[in-house]
């Protein structure tokens, strides 16, 4: 029996040890706990604050001591309670015992006139059995509320055709109005938003003669490539902007004053012309009718998405005027007229399918081709001379994106260049005003002795651009050549400091990515090439202490430059060492 009382000693003095250290207050060997026909009970304090409701599951939780958090579920009817708000709830109630408890309500933001479904879901932290939750079943509750409209801004409305989701193609059977639900307070609880249209009578084309059926300014907006700066293609047309597709730049979206604000941001943009994309009614229409009418179609709430979307049916791809009615307590409380679905190569948004995916081809018996329309497409027979017509206006967008993308490119490396030549005279000047002869920026280390070009460190060899001030004097690092063109030197004339000599490369290729640095050695008084800025890593080549020079390519550094190529790497005096003063680039 000795080992069965030893168990039970040492499992009561865990239990003593652990309690009230790892598990919730007072709740060793207890658990908190819903039942799941249990719900809690939601009420909206404030009939004036419709947007707030009130959550209570006081009445339903037993061992409320042994909670550690709640969790209250907030989520509309018909949607994934994982999307909706997951609401922390860990503060302590103070009228509850020695005010240990954590509260059992909690005031929550809802959407009004929508249903909106609750639950609780308690959390129970415990060292010994680990986490444990439970929830309470789902509580059904809507607020109400009337809306108002103080607002409804014609511009913010969007007027074009459908994107189907599922057939991943633009439907051209119907258009799609869309508006921020923000204009509306509370819009959910509006009885519906209807809208009516009718068709504008459409307009018949030229005739389609060679001459009217080319675009004079096809492929214009390409003359960049071929090196033509003075064109400057239009980046906005009237409503259609300059990229067909999902526009990604937010200047182009502004519209025809982002055009503007794209255009002047650099002076040497100069315009002789537009490509204007005016392709609409290129093609003949046949002469209809009387014009149609769609509607009324009614969509009612709730509206859970910021944007509102109601889709109409439409035919044969022409322009229709849309009105937009919206109805509350079975009366029109705002109204939007005039909204305009444009051509469709009007439309920057529409992106047209491949011409392939289209047309259908086939030959009869007698071998003829027979033309068709895949419908599949989005695409139908009475849409065809819209869809050209778009196709064609799709591809002067693009050209003139492409074209105004090169010429940017150009614009910036032009400005790019520009900063670095105003650098550079700035540079030049602080190099003067520290007593440098040399008041260039640009420094070459060069050689003509053999033994040293087979050396690896003679990949120290190279360009050394001016940096910055270290220790009270100018330090230079290596790094490609790219000079930023020719501008006068103050302080120097062009080329070279000193008489000209043939530098050999390197006859050891190694290469490195490592930094290099040229900089005075104040504990020496020379001018020293090193790996590490006031160091020593990978010294090769320096002056001989005690260096008169103000700056390293400064005459009076000339003849002064060793090389680590004596016994055991010592430095020894190399005429055929130079830094050269680089100042015809």
């Amino acid at each position: 029996m000795a080992i069965p009382r030893r168990i039970l000693f040492m499992s009561l003095a865990l239990a003593i040890l652990l309690g009230p250290q790892h598990s919730s207050a007072s709740c060793f060997g207890k658990d908190a706990h819903f039942k799941t026909t249990d719900q809690p009970v939601i009420t909206q304090p404030s009939k004036t604050e419709p947007t707030l409701v009130l959550v209570s599951w006081d009445k339903i939780i037993q061992r409320p001591e042994c909670v550690d958090n709640y969790y209250v579920r907030v989520w509309p009817e018909g949607t994934d309670m994982a999307k909706g708000q997951k609401i922390k709830v860990s503060e302590k109630d103070p009228k509850s015992p020695k005010g240990k408890n954590v509260v059992t309500s909690k005031t929550v933001t809802i959407e009004p006139c929508v249903n909106t479904k609750f639950l609780i879901e308690l959390e129970e932290l415990d060292s010994i059995t680990g986490k444990d939750l439970e929830k309470t079943g789902e509580q059904l509750f809507k607020s109400a509320a009337i809306p108002k409209i103080s607002n409804l801004d014609q511009s913010r409305f969007q007027v074009t055709y459908f994107w189907d989701p599922v057939k991943k193609v633009v439907d051209l059977k119907q258009a799609s109005v869309s508006f921020p639900k923000d204009m509306i307070t509370f819009p959910s609880c509006l009885d519906y938003v209807q809208i009516t249209g009718s068709q504008v009578a459409s307009r018949t084309g030229p005739s389609l003669s060679r001459q009217n059926s080319n675009s004079p300014n096809r492929g214009r907006a390409l003359e960049y490539l071929g090196g033509k700066p003075l064109y400057n293609p239009e980046i906005s047309v009237g409503g259609a902007s300059t990229l067909p597709g999902r526009i990604s730049y937010s200047d182009v979206t502004r519209g025809s004053s982002g055009s503007v604000s794209r255009q002047s941001s650099s002076s040497s943009i100069s315009s002789t012309g537009s490509t204007e994309p005016q392709f609409a009614y290129a093609l003949p229409r046949p002469r209809g009718g009387a014009t149609k009418k769609v509607g009324p179609i009614k969509a009612t709430a709730p509206f859970l998405q910021p944007m509102i979307s109601i889709n109409i049916p439409v035919e044969d791809c022409t322009q229709y005027n849309f009105e937009v009615q919206f109805f509350s307590a079975r009366k029109e409380i705002g109204k939007v007229q005039n909204l305009n679905l444009p051509p469709l190569a009007d439309i920057p948004g529409y992106v047209p399918p491949p011409v392939t995916s289209v047309i259908a081809i086939s030959f009869n018996t007698a071998g003829k081709p027979v033309y068709g329309v895949k419908t599949s497409s989005g695409v139908n027979a009475a849409c065809l001379p819209a869809y050209f017509e778009a196709y064609d206006s799709y591809t002067q967008r693009l050209e003139n994106e492409v074209g105004w993308q090169v010429e940017r490119s150009s614009s910036v490396q032009s400005l790019v260049s520009s900063t670095k030549e105003e650098l550079e005279k700035s540079q030049e000047e602080l190099l003067k005003a520290q007593g440098c002869v040399c008041t260039s920026p640009h420094l070459e280390l060069t050689t003509t002795d053999a033994k040293v070009l087979k050396k690896t460190e003679a990949n120290q060899l190279g360009h050394y651009h001016f940096q910055g001030m270290h220790g009270g004097y100018p330090y230079f690092m290596k790094m490609a050549h790219d000079h930023a063109g020719p501008h006068s030197h103050a302080g120097h004339s062009h080329g070279s400091t000193g008489s000209a000599q043939t530098t050999q490369k390197p006859t050891v290729s190694a290469q490195t990515n490592e930094p290099m640095f040229l900089f005075y050695d104040t504990s020496k008084k020379q001018w020293r090439f090193a790996g590490d800025l006031g160091g020593s890593k990978n010294l090769f080549f320096a002056t001989v202490e005690k260096s008169v020079a103000k700056c390293p390519g400064d005459p009076t550094a000339k003849g002064t430059w060793q090389a680590a190529t004596g016994t055991f790497g010592r430095f020894k005096k190399n005429p055929n060492v130079n830094v050269a003063c680089e100042t015809n680039l």
